[in-house]
C-alpha cells in the first residue's frame, strides 16, 4: 500500500468521523441523552484531531452548545475533556498489544508541531476550491439575512441550531484561511455539511415553485460543473 493511499484512508476516516463529531453537536440542541452525546461528540472530536488537529477547535462550538442549552452542571464541562482521556487510554492499551501501533501517530505529532508556526492568510490555489469557498460565504451572508426574518415565529431550538451553524460555519472559513494545506479537508468535513444544512433550510421558505426548483437542482449540477474546473 503506497504512501498516497494511506492519506486517502485516512481522509476518508476523517470524513467520516468528523461528520460523527458535527452530527452529535448538532442533536444536543434536542436535549435528549446530553452526557452521552457531549461524550460522544468530544471522542470523535479528539480521534480526527489525532491526525488532523486543527479540528480540536470544534471543542470551541461544543462548548458554545453546552452553554447554549444552559446546561450549569459540571459533568457536561468534563465530559468532552473525558471523551479525551479515554481515547488517550485506549491509544496506550493498543500500543502494549501492538507496538508498531505507535508509529501510525508520528505524522499527527509532526503536523501539530509545524501547526505550531506563525499563522499566514492564504487563498485556495485550485480554482473549484476558491469558487466553492465563494460559495459557502454568499450562502452564509444570505441565510444569516433571510431565515432569521422567517424564524422570528419560530421555535427557540431552530433558532438556537442556526445560530450554532453560523459561528461553526464562520470558525471553519477562518481554519481554511489559516491552513497552509489542509483546506480540501476543512471544505469537505465542516462547509459542506454545514452549508448543506442552511441550504436546506432555504429551500423551506415559502417562494415561487420554480424558484424552489431550479435552487433544488443547483446541488445536482454543482458537482459536474466544478468537476470541468478541475
Amino acid at each position: 500500500m503506497t504512501a498516497a493511499d494511506l492519506g486517502s484512508i485516512k481522509q476518508s476516516l476523517g470524513l467520516v468521523f468528523a461528520l460523527l463529531a458535527l452530527r452529535r453537536m448538532m442533536s444536543l440542541f434536542n436535549e435528549q441523552n446530553l452526557e452521552e452525546k457531549i461524550f460522544d461528540a468530544g471522542f470523535w472530536t479528539f480521534l480526527v484531531a489525532a491526525f488532523y488537529p486543527w479540528f480540536l477547535c470544534l471543542l470551541l462550538p461544543l462548548y458554545l452548545a453546552i452553554v447554549k442549552i444552559n446546561q450549569g452542571t459540571w459533568r457536561y464541562y468534563a465530559a468532552p475533556l473525558m471523551a479525551g482521556i479515554a481515547l488517550w487510554l485506549m491509544h496506550s492499551a493498543i500500543i502494549v498489544v501492538i507496538p508498531e501501533f505507535g508509529s501510525s501517530l508520528e505524522g499527527g505529532l509532526t503536523t501539530i508541531s509545524e501547526g505550531l508556526r506563525p499563522l499566514s492568510w492564504s487563498w485556495p490555489k485550485a480554482l473549484w476550491l476558491q469558487l466553492s469557498y465563494g460559495a459557502v460565504v454568499v450562502l452564509l451572508a444570505i441565510s444569516m439575512v433571510l431565515l432569521p426574518l422567517r424564524q422570528r415565529e419560530g421555535v427557540s431550538i431552530r433558532q438556537g441550531h442556526l445560530q450554532w451553524i453560523w459561528r461553526v460555519l464562520i470558525l471553519a472559513l477562518a481554519i481554511a484561511g489559516f491552513s497552509p494545506d489542509e483546506k480540501i479537508e476543512v471544505f469537505l468535513w465542516l462547509a459542506l455539511p454545514l452549508s448543506a444544512v442552511l441550504y436546506a433550510n432555504l429551500l423551506e421558505l415559502r417562494q415561487h415553485s420554480l424558484l424552489r426548483e431550479f435552487l433544488a437542482f443547483v446541488p445536482l449540477v454543482l458537482p459536474l460543473a466544478l468537476l470541468l474546473l478541475k
